[in-house]
C-alpha cells in the first residue's frame, strides 16, 4: 500500500522536481521552459526521470513505514477512546 504510493509519487512528481532542481541551482534566473529545455537538450526525455532509482529506493520503505505506523496509532485510538460502555 504505502510503499506502492510512494513509488507512484515519484514517477509523476520526478519530472517536476528535476526542474525545479535545476532552477535552484542555477546561477541565473531560468524559467521552467529553460529548465526543461535544457534537459531535453542534454538527456532527452528521459533526463527527467534522472535519479529514480535512489527515490524509489527511498520512498518504498519510507512511505510504507508512514503508513504502517499511522494504521497502528489510528488502531491503537480507536481502541483507546471508542469504547462502546
Amino acid at each position: 500500500g504505502g510503499g506502492m504510493a510512494g513509488v507512484g509519487y515519484w514517477v509523476f512528481s520526478l519530472p517536476a522536481d528535476t526542474i525545479k532542481s535545476m532552477q535552484q541551482a542555477s546561477t541565473t534566473n531560468l524559467s521552467m521552459a529553460g529548465a526543461a529545455k535544457q534537459v531535453m537538450s542534454e538527456s532527452g526525455p528521459l533526463g527527467f526521470w534522472r535519479g529514480f532509482t535512489p527515490a524509489v529506493l527511498r520512498a518504498f520503505p519510507a512511505n510504507g513505514s508512514t503508513f504502517l505506523v499511522a494504521t497502528a496509532v489510528r488502531n491503537f485510538l480507536n481502541d483507546r477512546f471508542n469504547k462502546d460502555d
